[in-house]
């Protein structure tokens, strides 16, 4: 092969989820009879699904950990690549704003680590018996990698960012690492608010201030601090919902202490762990003010929500129509929604998720 033991790992997904057509062809690779048989059952349809559920999908097995459990299973490099999914991209939302630091970004993510099921796998020498320890594969990488220099791409979203109206109220909702792109927007209207008061204190009579990076004013010209007016930011037109289970999990907890001084900044903080009896989320603060989201709503606001598309942007999603119903923006819950529906079509209601997804029933 043209590619070494080492390139592999960065090739092809070594921890990819074991399905059907991994099993096919791990069979192939099987010098022991009963392993390459008990690959081919298992991997049958649908002779083999119930033991397919119980043995591979619901302890999460990974490809790796099968190739551990065969022990007369020994594909060549070659054979690995044309069989593993490639390693696939991460995305994260940047956490910072250009006019802080350009030419860098910042970045939030929850290193995941969790325990899964023991597994005991037909027919092998090899059975694992014992829960086991896995590891989200680039989370740990970045945790424990010794690199200056990451590799990375910018993948660019227009939709999900700041209004051209910096004076526009901004409601943002992120629980957990969902909300660092709003980071980034509280440091980037942060940095726009000084860059104008600033001009205002030592600007000398007659001239023309502008930030790093625009172009040169032309003589007479106003200046262009803000896209449009120069206009400023308006006290509590920030708002961010933010959740986590307690004080230990509260991630930017300094900065948006801060902005909450700096920008007079509405901060509203779910903790679902300090009460053992009774979870809080963002949704149930939503309800809470209703008459106050429905106000920035009624006044032109954008509403951001960033993080779980699984559950938590449903349960949002249905806080909002609660909120535009209590708020009498809307005379019945059937309005509710179709409101909602235009605030996207607007451009208002904006919205950048992720979903886990089932690897295990992709066939």
């Amino acid at each position: 092969s043209q590619f070494s033991q080492n390139q592999l790992l960065d090739i092809v997904d070594l921890c990819a989820a074991v399905s059907p057509k991994l099993l096919i062809a791990a069979a192939t690779w099987c010098q022991d009879e009963r392993e390459r048989n008990a690959c081919l059952f298992l991997a049958s349809r649908p002779q083999g699904t119930h033991f397919y559920e119980l043995l591979i999908a619901q302890p999460k097995l990974r490809f790796f950990e099968l190739l551990q459990a065969l022990s007369s299973c020994s594909p060549s490099v070659d054979e690995l690549i044309n069989a593993l999914p490639p390693l696939s991209a991460r995305y994260y939302s940047i956490a910072s704003s250009p006019l802080s630091t350009p030419g860098k970004i910042s970045i939030a993510f929850s290193v995941v680590k969790f325990t899964a099921p023991a597994i005991l796998f037909p027919e092998s020498k090899n059975v694992l018996r014992k829960e086991r320890q896995l590891f989200g594969v680039c989370t740990n990488w970045l945790q424990d990698t010794n690199l200056k220099h990451v590799p990375l791409f910018l993948k660019r979203s227009e939709a999900f960012s700041l209004p051209v109206e910096p004076e526009k109220p901004l409601l943002m909702i992120g629980p957990g690492t969902g909300v660092a792109p709003f980071m980034g927007f509280l440091q980037h209207r942060a940095m726009q608010l000084n860059a104008t008061s600033q001009s205002n204190l030592l600007t000398l009579p007659g001239s023309r201030p502008s930030l790093p990076g625009s172009r040169p004013n032309l003589p007479g010209s106003r200046p262009q601090i803000f896209a449009r007016n120069g206009a400023i930011p308006k006290p509590n037109q920030f708002t961010l919902y933010f959740g986590c289970r307690n004080h230990d999990d509260w991630l930017y907890r300094q900065e948006m202490q801060t902005y909450a001084t700096s920008l007079d900044l509405n901060l509203r903080i779910a903790f679902s762990r300090l009460d053992t009896n009774k979870k809080v989320y963002v949704q149930h603060l939503l309800r809470d003010d209703a008459k106050l989201v429905a106000e920035h709503i009624k006044q032109g606001g954008y509403i951001y929500v960033c993080g779980d598309g699984a559950s938590m942007a449903k349960d949002v999603h249905r806080a909002l129509a609660d909120v535009l119903y209590q708020g009498k923006v809307v005379t019945d819950m059937d309005k509710a929604s179709a409101y909602l529906d235009d605030l996207k079509t607007q451009g208002r209601y904006l919205l950048d998720l992720w979903s886990p997804h089932d690897e295990f029933h992709e066939d």
